[in-house]
Order: structure tokens, then sequence, then C-alpha cells
């Protein structure tokens, strides 16, 4: 309690005590004049009469100074109030603060930097959170073998002059191996999508029967079809594995394309499943809500499956998110795992951290397998950049380039040359082993329709 409250109590105390004091002033003097009862017939004596004046005029001159003391101590009751109200109203200053180790603050849970257990928590969550990760690896290999029914159908894939196996491996950019291994085929190829159109093409051929370069053509439809289909319905299976149930469609088939992309030799969508389950683990073991760093980590990448590349795959990723309903604290966190955006939330730092979990235990990633299928993609992009090129694809492990041209925009004449100048360009900017065939392959067609 302030020295002022216990001033203001006291002086109320002592004006009361004051007139109380004067009450009982006023009561003895009645009860003096009243002891007497003088006669009404009678005079007062003199002697009595000038008592009872001089009594009266000092009762009247004590009670006169009681009440102008009363007076003073009311007028400075009110003084110090009004400055007790003065003194409330002005606010007072914080004391300076004492300085202490910075505090990483989050619900549940206080991680104090830089203080002397702060090592010892850091390694017990991700302890924790590896120890309960339960992550296996899948080598993706780059030839896969199909069953044959018999000998037979190899000769029915080779077609007459080679021209059924050349009609496939145009379409699908696949190379289509036939060798003397009995009651199998095998298909190679660096881009897992490629090889699983091309298996879904030699599946639907065999079991079909009839093989010839029309039919190649319907079944490669198909497949294309039924791939993309497969990839919605394989995203949505990824993120209910996460507890993600409310994914947009377009977004599940977005994450669906990526388990046909790889880094480093580790699948994508086997990575972003692993990211998911580790941040949402490190959020339960920090006491942060899981579902926005699940939610982030399974889809931050994502822009590895999107056609558009003109940004990092952060950036194209989490613009993607945005358009299709994914709430601001998921982008941001997209956007901001290869910090082209400053992390400004926990999430954020948790998809940071899932992501480099995942990418470095061991066995996730190889790097020479990754810069032999960057050299392949490279390829592709050198013969798809020339005028007149429609498609290119890097076939026979990189030993030979395919490059299928417009006839209409590439004369005979211009495609040998085409394949001259592809040749001494590989030269010039690539560093292989062996040799590379660049093969220009310019087709024309023409058809019509009799009704």
């Amino acid at each position: 309690m302030s020295t002022e409250v216990v001033l203001v109590i006291a002086l109320v105390a002592l004006v009361i005590g004051l007139a109380a004091s004067a009450l009982l002033l006023v009561l003895a003097r009645r009860l003096a004049t009243g002891r007497v009862e003088p006669r009404l017939d009678a005079p007062p004596p003199p002697v009595a009469a000038a008592r009872d004046s001089d009594n009266e005029r000092h009762w009247d001159q004590r009670e006169q100074e009681l009440m102008t003391l009363a007076a003073e101590l009311a007028e400075q009751r009110d003084t110090l109030e009004r400055r007790e109200r003065e003194l409330r109203a002005t606010p007072t200053p914080a004391p300076p603060p004492t300085p202490r180790a910075p505090e990483v603050l989050v619900t549940g849970r206080t991680v104090v930097v830089g203080g002397p257990d702060s090592v010892e928590q850091a390694r017990e969550v991700l302890a924790t959170t590896i120890q309960r990760l339960a992550a296996s690896q899948t080598a993706d290999v780059a030839v896969i073998t199909v069953s044959i029914p018999n000998e037979e159908m190899k000769g029915r894939l080779i077609g007459r002059d080679g021209r059924n196996i050349r009609s496939f491996e145009q379409l699908t950019g696949v190379s289509l191996l036939v060798d003397d291994t009995p009651g199998s085929v095998e298909l190679s190829a660096f881009d897992p999508k490629r090889r699983e159109v091309a298996r879904r093409v030699l599946e639907d051929l065999i079991a079909d029967g009839r093989v010839h370069p029309g039919r190649i053509e319907i079944s490669y439809q198909r497949a294309v079809a039924a791939v993309d289909q497969e990839c919605r319905a394989v995203g949505a299976r990824a993120a209910a594995e996460v507890g993600i149930t409310d994914l947009n469609p377009e977004v599940a088939a977005a994450l669906g394309t990526v388990a046909y992309r790889t880094s480093y030799g580790q699948i994508v969508l086997a990575h972003l499943v692993e990211s998911a389950r580790i941040a949402g683990t490190l959020a339960s073991e920090l006491g942060v809500d899981p579902l926005v760093a699940t939610r982030a980590a399974l889809l931050h990448d994502l822009g590895k499956g999107l056609p558009d590349q003109t940004a990092s795959h952060a950036i194209v990723g989490a613009a993607f998110a945005r358009r299709y309903g994914e709430n601001d604290a998921v982008v941001h966190a997209i956007e901001a795992h290869h910090n082209e955006v400053e992390p400004a939330s926990i999430a954020a730092v948790l998809v940071q951290a899932a992501d480099a979990i995942s990418a470095s235990r061991p066995g996730a990633r190889r790097e020479d397998r990754v810069a032999h299928q960057q050299r392949l993609a490279s390829l592709e992009e050198l013969a798809t950049a020339q005028p007149g090129v429609v498609k290119a694809f890097a076939i026979d492990a990189g030993r030979e380039l395919r490059v299928l041209v417009e006839p209409e925009a590439v004369d005979d004449l211009a495609a040998g040359q085409l394949a001259a100048d592809l040749a001494e360009r590989i030269q010039q900017q690539f560093d292989y082993p062996g040799s590379i065939t660049v093969t220009v392959v310019r087709e024309l067609r023409a058809s019509a329709v009799a009704r």
C-alpha cells in the first residue's frame, strides 16, 4: 500500500474523531446547563447566570475551533486524493530488462538458445523423430523387364525391317532391348515416367497380339491417359498416408506426377512423404500444431512435377498451391524451404529441417546417378532447342540421341546437316565416355478419310 493511501486513511480517521469530539462537547454543554432546573417564577441567581454565560462562550469557541480544523483536514484530504489520481493516470516507466539468453517459445515446450541444455534438447528432439521414422529405400533402376508369352512375340515387336521397334521407340522415347534372354524383353530409359508409359504400351500390345505402327500409337495414347489418371490416385494415396484427405484433385495430380521423378536417385514422392512424417513428428515434439508442417512438407517439392520451370521449383510450387486454395502458412513454408524467401514461421523452419533430414540420411541419394541423368537431359534439351525439332530422346544409356523433326520445316538435306551440327556441339559441350550417335528422323505422313 502506497504512502499517499495511508495518509488519506489517517486524515479521514482524524476528521471522524474531531467530529465525534465536537458532538461530545455539545452534549456535555447541554448536560451541564440542564443540571439545575430553575424555577419559572424566580429569576436565576446572578453568580450562576454569569458562570453559565462564561461556559457557553467557552463551548462555542471550542466548537468553532473544531469545525475550522475539520474543514482544513477535509481540504488536505481532497488535495491528496487528487494527487493520487494524477499518479495513477501517469504510466510508470518499466524497469530495464535483465539480460538473459534468447528463447524460442513454442506451445508446450521452451528451448533456450545458447543455454547449457540447448544442444541436448535439440539432439533429443531429432533423435526421437528419426527413431520414429521407418523409411525404406527402393533403388530406382533404369532398366525394367517385361515378360512375353513366347519367342514369336519378339519377332512381332521388331516388325518387318524393324519398323515396329522404331515406331515404338520414337513414340515413347524408351529403348526396347530384344536379346537372346528367353521369355522377356527389356525397357531402358532414365525417365521413370517414360518407362512406365512404355511398359503399359508394351503390355497392351502383348495382350492384344497385334503389333504395327498404328496399333502402337493407339496403345501409346491410352497409356498416357492411364498414367495421368494414375498420378491423381497416387497423389491422393500419398496424402492419405500422412493424414491429409482434403487435397485438391489438381494438387493431388501434380503430387502423383513426382512419383516418376527422382532427385539424386531418390524418388521425389517418397521423399515428400518421408519429409511430411518427419515434420509432423518434429512439430509434435516441440508442441506445435503438426497439421501445417505436415501439409507443407508433403507439398514442398510440388514444383518438380509441374511443366512451368520459369522459376525455381519452390516458387513455382508455392504459386501452384496458392492457386488451388492452400492457406498462406502452407504456401509460405513451400516457397521458403530453399531460403528464396526468408522463413517467417516455425512451420517453415520445420519443413527445411525435415527436407534436410530426409535427403541426407544414409542411402537416400546418389551423386553419380544424378550426374548421368542430368547429362542425358542436357542432350535432349540441346536437340529440342534447334528449329524444326519436335522431340528428342537420349536412348541406349546416352549412346544415341534420336531427334524427330517436322517434315515441312526440315527437308532431307537439312536433316543431315542438323545431325552433323548436333554431333559437333555435343563434342564441344559434353564430356562422355565412348561415342554418341545422333539420328535425325524425318517422316512424312499423309492420310485421308473415305466416307
